[in-house]
């Protein structure tokens, strides 16, 4: 059996399951995580089950649902102590992703690790300092800033916002107090285009998107513009960035992730971020490299290995 952790609105897992049918594996998505886990034998089944019995365990973009009562904390606190314990468990078992980082892959750690690791990043502060700012922003006079962690939606009256990266002037800074929140500022690359890597089993599915055409994707290329989409190609990154980046994936236990990086026009690839999740549905479908078959075939083969 393959459980499969996701969302209900999911097209990279969609795909799979398509071609777990074609293999005929047998498999169980999990949507609601809280449902299933109200139901006491599922729990003890899944979390005692022989290697025979599970062959894979897969996490993909998981939202965890909270019950936002008076008691909201303890709620959150709960449901996380729970989860993540159970996840603990079974996550030394065979899985493709990994739950347990998740929330815990942040992208200040992960620029700071790609860095001692030799891998070029761009220019980068933490700071609360207007002064510090105005001095970064000096220094290299085209700056961005973007969500330090997980990227984030909320509505109000019935309107939804996302967070997204954007470019700063000096109107914009002088606006700021002396002293704000912790927040994360980079050199603005002029970039080339974006490059979307998908890691699996060591190897990488990369793709270029030129999103520098359009003054709505230039900064940020998940501002999609529907009426014209940024051209798209196949890209095979430098082998040895490819080792070190696959390095750096392994320090935090992944075997399956998405890898964010610019190329500018110098030809040098910057590192920006690692998506956990691993949503890579359109690095497939645009470039033909079926990963979701890739994937079932793996798995095909691994639940072969058990019964021989």
């Amino acid at each position: 059996m393959i459980y499969i952790f996701s969302k209900s609105y999911n097209p990279t897992v969609d795909k799979l399951i398509d071609w777990l049918i074609y293999y005929k594996l047998d498999f169980k998505r999990i949507d609601d995580i809280i449902s299933e886990f109200d139901n006491i034998e599922f729990r003890s089944n899944l979390a005692t089950a022989t290697c025979d019995e599970v062959n894979f365990y897969i996490f993909n973009k998981i939202n965890l649902p909270f019950n936002f009562s008076s008691n909201q904390y303890l709620n959150n606190h709960l449901v996380y102590e729970y989860l993540f314990g159970f996840f603990a468990i079974i996550n030394r078992r065979k899985t493709m992703g990994n739950i347990l980082q998740l929330h815990n892959v942040p992208k200040i750690t992960t620029l700071y690790d790609a860095k001692k690791l030799g891998i070029l990043i761009p220019k980068t502060i933490v700071t609360t300092k207007k002064s510090e700012l105005l001095e970064f922003y000096n220094e290299n006079l085209q700056i961005i800033t973007k969500s330090s962690h997980d990227l984030f939606n909320f509505k109000i009256d019935n309107t939804t916002y996302r967070s997204y990266t954007i470019k700063l002037n000096l109107d914009n800074i002088e606006t700021y107090s002396d002293k704000f929140g912790l927040s994360l500022f980079q050199e603005n690359i002029e970039k080339k285009c974006d490059i979307k890597s998908f890691y699996f089993d060591g190897f990488f599915y990369s793709e270029a998107i030129f999103s520098q055409n359009d003054a709505q994707t230039e900064i940020d290329f998940r501002i999609y513009d529907v009426i014209k989409p940024s051209r798209t190609s196949s890209f095979k990154l430098p082998k040895k960035l490819e080792i070190k980046v696959e390095k750096l994936l392994r320090s935090y236990n992944l075997n399956f992730a998405v890898v964010d990086f610019v190329l500018d026009y110098n030809e040098s690839l910057y590192f920006l971020e690692i998506n956990v999740d691993g949503i890579f549905d359109s690095i497939s479908e645009n470039n033909n490299y079926n990963c979701e078959k890739i994937l079932a075939q793996f798995l095909y083969e691994e639940y072969n290995k058990t019964r021989n």
